[in-house]
């Protein structure tokens, strides 16, 4: 008995042998069809970029620079907000060692949407605009009365209730 379960299981090694050389002998047996160097590839899909839909460099980070804590009091409203405006004033901050900007931006006619109750409420319908000090390089000379395109994330500060473009990322004079 003990003869036949060895001849069984050796017959069973052979047979499963014969099988593994048998499957890889077919595989070794087949050449893969290789494109000639000629054959051109298909074309890419090409993707046009939509107008409006162009992001902003600070997109996937716009409080990016930001402490923590301050960032924590901003809500995100649009993370690539852009408007032009009037300054209409201009402040230095400090706080502890850092300095920071901030200036009010009364909106051209087609960026009104972009304040709410509270800034008309405090600021005469203007938006805080803050410029973080690491980013201080962005502000040209300001003065009262000058017409500027801001760029940044337009968000509501928690604290105050009005809305902001905090931190500024591009400020131009136009």
């Amino acid at each position: 008995m003990a003869f036949s379960l060895l001849t069984k299981a050796g017959l069973t090694i052979a047979v499963v042998a014969s099988l593994s050389v048998g499957f890889l002998g077919g595989f070794a047996g087949h050449t893969m069809i290789q494109p000639s160097p000629s054959a051109t590839p298909p074309p890419s899909p090409v993707i046009l970029p939509q107008p409006g839909l162009v992001a902003c460099s600070w997109e996937s980070e716009p409080f990016a620079g930001m402490d923590s804590a301050d960032a924590a009091k901003l809500t995100l409203i649009n993370a690539c907000g852009k408007l032009r405006g009037t300054v209409t004033d201009v402040a230095i901050v400090v706080k502890g060692e850092r300095t920071a900007y901030h200036f009010l931006l009364e909106p051209d006619a087609e960026f009104a949407t972009m304040v709410n109750a509270q800034n008309e409420a405090s600021h005469g319908g203007a938006l805080m605009i803050e410029v973080l000090p690491s980013d201080s390089f962005v502000m040209p000379r300001l003065h009262v009365g000058q017409h500027l395109e801001v760029e940044g994330p337009h968000v509501t500060d928690i604290d105050h209730g009005w809305n902001e473009i905090h931190p500024a990322k591009v400020i131009t004079a136009v």
